[in-house]
Formats: C-alpha cells, sequence, structure tokens
C-alpha cells in the first residue's frame, strides 16, 4: 500500500513478555488492511524509528520510565492489557 494510503493508519509497538501471546497478537494487528510488519525487532530504543504509520513492530523491551517518556515523545500511545 501506498504511504498516502497508510499515514491513517496508527504506527504500533507490540510490547510483551516471551511466550505471551506475542505472534498472535501480530496476526490480528496485521489483519487489519494496510498494516506492515517492521522488517526487524525492536531490540533497543534507536529501532522504534522503523515503525512508521501504517507498521506494526514486535518488542520485548523491559519497562523503563525513561522508556516510556520516549514513546510518549515518539506518540505512541499506551495500552496495557
Amino acid at each position: 500500500m501506498s504511504e498516502n494510503h497508510t499515514s491513517f493508519l496508527p504506527n504500533v509497538l507490540v510490547n510483551s513478555l516471551p511466550k505471551s501471546g506475542t505472534h498472535l497478537l501480530l496476526q490480528i494487528i496485521l489483519g487489519i488492511p494496510g498494516m506492515e510488519i517492521t522488517p526487524a525487532w525492536v531490540i533497543e530504543d534507536k529501532d522504534l524509528d522503523m515503525i512508521k504509520p501504517g507498521s506494526v513492530g514486535p518488542a520485548h523491551l523491559v519497562y523503563s520510565s525513561e522508556r516510556a517518556l520516549l514513546l510518549k515523545h515518539k506518540k505512541f500511545k499506551s495500552n496495557i492489557y
């Protein structure tokens, strides 16, 4: 899908614990027309730049207050379930 058509889609970070349903959640999100997975998993904070509107980045990042501020600065919404 072209960048024009994906600009209205969110940028999504799926951050979870290993073996907690990460791939299932990714498959659900990728079922949204236009959504694509990033070329690699998000391993460190700098990898967050791979996540553009219309893409989902999987990760197993540990929580820190600095990372929470970074995600807020990068306009990621926080939903914890």
